[in-house]
């Protein structure tokens, strides 16, 4: 039996905010959010794009990925999306 799939990603709104989320399935995950049906925020404010996705196989390690980035700055959220964020070393 295969593993469980989590995926987090962050979506780029028409206005130019971001919206931080984690699914099982993101291209169902995605049309949702295209239609209006994914969240309040992407319900009112619409999507541009995916600007990032992860993978992760466990459901946890998902969960503290999202809430990580969601307390991330617009700036660092960028870096990320660009390439450009490098994770500090001790």
């Amino acid at each position: 039996m295969k593993q469980q799939e989590w995926f987090v990603y962050i979506l780029e709104c028409l206005g130019g905010s971001y919206y931080v989320g984690m699914t099982a399935d993101a291209g169902v995950r995605y049309e949702q959010h295209l239609s209006r049906f994914g969240g309040r925020h992407t319900g009112r404010h619409g999507v541009r794009r995916l600007a990032h996705l992860e993978r992760y196989d466990h459901l946890d390690e998902a969960r503290y990925r999202e809430k990580q980035l969601k307390s991330w700055s617009r700036w660092k959220k960028e870096m990320l999306i660009t390439g450009q964020w490098r994770q500090p070393t001790a």
